[in-house]
């Protein structure tokens, strides 16, 4: 079997077009599952590599590697044949370009690399893994600045090209996905709470507009990207009262029906969450309600994000939603939320904080290498 495999292989570097893209057809029936995985790690991935060139091919073939990589970056050996400076820098390239026609392969590539560590930081701008505040860099080097204008790039045509006004051939759906891997490390929550250096806007706010997209794998990536970005304590008296990013309203919006509230509850409540149309629904995917519910509970990890979240009537929000909830994990949190904010507060006032180690790829997000 081996050397049939083997064969194959051969004839991927075959000099006729048609028979290489015969041949990366059936390479990709062969990572339908991890069970031949081991082949293609064989001469130090020699296989792998030869997908990777194959990506510079006609469109067709390099259709064809695409799904075989998107397959295989499921192993971690096989990721770190991947984690090349040149082929990241193809895949980036290939997603940004505005005609590209594979553009939405290359982001669902881009976040199944995202999940491995060492290609997440290179992914994150220099500037943020020595400043406690991301701010947007005015040096003379070269690296931190095209590292920048890699991620917010990504970041922008994610935005833009939703509409597929930037790109008819893509959505950019799956770049949510690096986002959430991204905010999954420490400096890339140091990354999301600084400005994009396209037009100054807040990163974190190109996220945040999207937890009520009808597309699930676009919102599920910013409702995890935004969670991830709570476990940094430091970070919460920015998310929770700056009325630019305006946090609190994307996070509970989701959670909320039509339902109305009594007049003591609507006192406080941000004027979005009020009086809202008969038609309004909640987020229809248990695991995307149980996120926003965490990433209320993380934020009551202080003092003031509690008294905050009493002040702005998030309980009842909470308490309408533990009414109707099915699942146990979300009622769960719910439960916990409530213990937490209803609990009477030591008179020191104490801030109580984290230890924000635990924030470190707490919640990466990956979908599935199958297509």
């Amino acid at each position: 079997m081996a050397s049939e495999f083997e064969e194959i292989f051969g004839f991927l570097r075959d000099s006729r077009p048609e028979v290489r893209l015969l041949a990366s057809q059936h390479v990709v029936g062969f990572t339908g599952t991890n069970q031949h995985f081991d082949i293609f790690k064989k001469d130090d991935g020699a296989a792998v590599k030869t997908l990777m060139e194959l990506t510079h091919d006609t469109p067709e073939i390099s259709h064809e590697a695409l799904r075989a990589l998107i397959n295989l970056s499921a192993d971690t050996d096989i990721l770190n044949v991947l984690n090349s400076d040149g082929f990241i820098y193809h895949v980036i390239l290939q997603i940004l370009l505005p005609k590209s026609l594979l553009a939405d392969l290359y982001c669902m590539l881009l976040n199944n690399l995202s999940k491995y560590t060492p290609i997440t930081l290179k992914l994150v701008p220099e500037d943020n893994y020595n400043n406690p505040v991301a701010k947007s860099t005015d040096d003379n080097s070269d690296a931190p600045k095209k590292r920048t204008h890699q991620l917010d790039n990504l970041l922008e045509v994610f935005v833009r090209g939703e509409s597929k006004k930037f790109n008819p051939d893509a959505e950019y759906h799956f770049l949510a996905g690096v986002f959430a891997n991204i905010a999954s490390t420490r400096v890339g929550m140091v990354y999301f709470q600084g400005r994009s250096n396209v037009d100054q806007q807040l990163r974190l706010s190109k996220i945040t507009a999207y937890t009520e997209h009808p597309n699930i794998i676009r919102r599920g990536g910013c409702v995890s990207t935004v969670k991830n970005c709570c476990f940094d304590v430091k970070y919460h008296a920015e998310l929770l009262r700056n009325e630019e990013l305006n946090l609190l309203v994307y996070i509970l919006l989701p959670l909320m029906g039509p339902e109305d509230y009594d007049e003591d509850d609507y006192e406080g409540m941000p004027a979005e969450l009020q009086l809202l149309e008969p038609t309004k629904t909640r987020e229809t995917d248990a695991n995307l309600r149980q996120m926003l519910v965490e990433a209320l509970l993380l934020l009551t990890n202080t003092r003031n994000g509690r008294d905050y979240l009493r002040a702005k009537k998030a309980y009842p929000i909470l308490r309408n939603l533990h009414l109707i909830e099915k699942n146990e994990a979300v009622r769960d949190r719910i439960e916990r939320f409530v213990d937490v904010v209803m609990a009477d507060e030591p008179k020191d006032n104490k801030i109580e904080e984290i230890d924000d180690d635990s924030s470190d790829e707490e919640e990466a997000t990956h979908f599935e290498a199958i297509i």
